[in-house]
C-alpha cells in the first residue's frame, strides 16, 4: 500500500509543478519577472522531487532498522551527482583554455555551433554568431569535439574578388551557398569572409568578396574554386 501511495503522489506532485509553472507564466505580466521565473523555476522544481525521494524512503523504509543507513547512502549519492553537474563542466573549461588557448574575441567552429567568443565563463563560453545572437555553451557540450580555431593572421593578406552572376542563379542562393563553401576552405584565415550582392545600372548581380589569405599564392585556387561553384549553381 505504501508503493502504491508514493507512486500516486509522484504523479499527482509531477502534475501540480508542471500547472504551478503554467499559472505563474500565464498570470505575470513583466517580462523580467517571467525570465526570473524560467530560470530559477527547474532548480526549486529539483529541490522539491530531492525532498519527495528522501520522503519516499521514509514511507517506504521508514520502519526498517538500516533506514539511517539508506538516507545516508542517498544523502552521498545526491552530492555526488550535484558534484559532477557542476564541476564537469567547470574542469572541462579549464581543460579546453588550457589546450586551444582560447580567448575573448576569437572565432572559432566546432561541428555544431560557431562564432566570436564574447564571454569565457567558469562553466561555459558565451559565442555571437553572424546574425548577432548569442550562444551560451556549457564546455562540457564540446569538449570531445573539433575545435577550429584561426590560424595566425599576423602576416595574413586581404583579398577582395568581385564575380558576375548569371541571371539564370538566384543571387541569395549563390550568396549563402559561397559562404558556406568558404568556412571550409582551408587556405582562408581570419574573420569569415564577408559576402555582398551588388547590382549595376543593367540590374546585373555581382558577388564582393573580401577575405583573408596566408599566401597570395593561394588567391588564384580559392578564385578558381568559386567561380566553378557559381557556374554549376547556373545550370540547375
Amino acid at each position: 500500500m505504501s508503493l502504491l501511495y508514493f507512486i500516486l503522489s509522484g504523479i499527482l506532485l509531477y502534475f501540480l509543478l508542471k500547472l504551478g509553472y503554467r499559472i505563474i507564466m500565464a498570470v505575470t505580466n513583466r517580462k523580467i519577472i517571467k525570465n526570473g521565473i524560467a530560470r530559477w523555476f527547474p532548480l526549486i522544481e529539483t529541490g522539491v522531487w530531492v525532498f519527495f525521494a528522501f520522503w519516499g524512503a521514509y514511507v517506504l523504509f521508514g520502519g526498517i532498522s538500516y533506514y539511517d543507513h539508506l538516507v545516508f547512502v542517498m544523502a552521498v549519492l545526491l552530492a555526488i551527482g550535484v558534484s559532477w553537474f557542476f564541476f564537469r563542466d567547470f574542469f572541462a573549461g579549464m581543460i579546453m583554455k588550457s589546450e586551444c588557448r582560447l580567448e575573448v574575441g576569437q572565432y572559432i567552429k566546432t561541428p555544431e555551433i560557431e562564432g566570436t567568443i564574447v564571454l569565457l565563463g567558469p562553466r561555459y563560453m558565451e559565442l555571437e554568431n553572424d546574425t548577432g545572437e548569442k550562444l551560451k555553451i556549457p564546455y562540457s557540450r564540446i569538449n570531445k569535439q573539433w575545435i577550429s580555431l584561426p590560424a595566425e593572421t599576423e602576416n595574413s593578406l586581404s583579398n577582395h574578388i568581385t564575380l558576375k552572376i548569371p541571371h539564370t542563379a538566384d543571387p541569395l542562393k549563390v550568396k549563402r551557398i559561397i559562404s558556406e563553401e568558404m568556412m571550409g576552405i582551408p587556405w582562408i584565415v581570419g574573420t569569415p569572409p564577408k559576402l555582398k550582392i551588388t547590382k549595376n545600372d543593367d540590374d546585373q548581380s555581382f558577388l564582393d568578396i573580401r577575405y583573408g589569405l596566408l599566401n597570395e599564392e593561394h588567391s588564384l585556387l580559392v578564385e578558381q574554386r568559386i567561380r566553378k561553384t557559381i557556374q554549376s549553381l547556373s545550370d540547375v
